[in-house]
């Protein structure tokens, strides 16, 4: 990370509290990878860490002279003193990034959060003020997630478009199956990505490693976890059809499936069944059957906390000055 750190000024909080980075491994378009930095700048991040899967992304070009945001390209170079290898797995590579810098880094931030491009943080409160409410003798603080409900299978631009998201509360699934709001659950589960949450990493702890969701002790044993009571993170899962065939096209060729969930799976399985026929009205009506929602469902799921609107202004997508 040498290379990079030219671009580290300012990376102390200008509010003299705790410092906040944020890490994300990224291979998006330019367009979700600039509003993804700009929107947690704005929301009170100190530095922003992007390790750019595609080593000739031109985002580190666009985000040359953006004082708080360090753009690692992931070159062999890159490669050989992070892992020797270039790993071949995506989650791999997210995780060897993420502990390079947990190593590298260590005592420059207070907290770090680790990301992925298609999320992010939720926190009415104010970030900083919620990490030093809620981090008091935490090392570990996770945020749950919320996944995006798009309206149509046509959504461009996920961040602007997508409004409603789903709440992970179980306790009233089954009151919401009992109301007929059955269209937002597939296989007994109700979102379609992950729901352990991501982790909120306090720096100056014992926390030695980490994988995707979870920090380590030394000993390789998961860090106790507090819930962060003020802090979501917002997973914009599959916010298109054309998003959504992307994406498991990529999972199913490039990702370890072997700790998916069954539902994970499942998904995965007849989503491959469905391209190698090259039914594409089926996918559509298998997209739509996941993730899009009647009238009814939002309404019973708004009433019973599930399905929550959030909106975003649409200038904190916009890179300050």
């Amino acid at each position: 990370m040498n290379r990079d750190r030219r671009q580290r000024k300012g990376a102390h909080s200008r509010h003299g509290g705790d410092t906040v980075a944020i890490v994300s491994t990224q291979r998006a378009s330019m367009e979700r990878t600039l509003q993804f930095v700009a929107y947690h700048l704005r929301l009170g991040v100190d530095h922003i860490f992007l390790f750019l899967d595609d080593p000739n992304d031109l985002a580190a070009e666009r985000l040359r002279n953006q004082s708080k945001t360090t753009c690692i390209p992931c070159d062999s170079q890159h490669w050989r003193e992070v892992a020797g290898d270039r790993p071949v797995m995506v989650q791999h590579r997210q995780v060897a990034n993420a502990n390079h810098f947990l190593q590298s880094q260590r005592g420059e931030f207070t907290w770090m959060i680790h990301l992925d491009s298609d999320e992010l943080l939720c926190c009415p409160g104010g970030l900083q003020r919620t990490l030093e409410c809620e981090g008091v003798n935490v090392q570990h603080l996770k945020m749950r997630p919320w996944e995006a409900v798009p309206e149509s299978q046509d959504c461009r631009d996920a961040f602007r478009e997508v409004h409603l998201f789903k709440v992970p509360r179980c306790r009233r699934y089954r009151l919401a199956w009992r109301l007929a709001a059955r269209r937002g659950f597939f296989q007994g589960e109700y979102l379609r990505g992950y729901f352990t949450g991501k982790p909120a990493i306090r720096l100056d702890g014992s926390v030695r490693t980490m994988n995707i969701h979870r920090p380590k002790n030394d000993d390789g044993t998961d860090i106790a976890s507090t819930v962060s009571k003020g802090i979501s993170v917002l997973h914009y899962d599959a916010a298109s059809f054309d998003e959504w065939q992307t994406k498991w096209a990529t999972k199913i060729e490039r990702f370890d499936q072997s700790r998916w969930s069954p539902n994970r799976r499942s998904q995965s399985e007849y989503f491959a069944e469905l391209m190698r026929r090259g039914d594409m009205s089926k996918l559509r009506e298998f997209y739509n059957q996941l993730y899009l929602l009647p009238h009814w469902d939002q309404f019973v799921l708004k009433r019973l906390g599930l399905l929550k609107r959030v909106d975003i202004p649409l200038e904190e997508f916009e890179l300050p000055v």
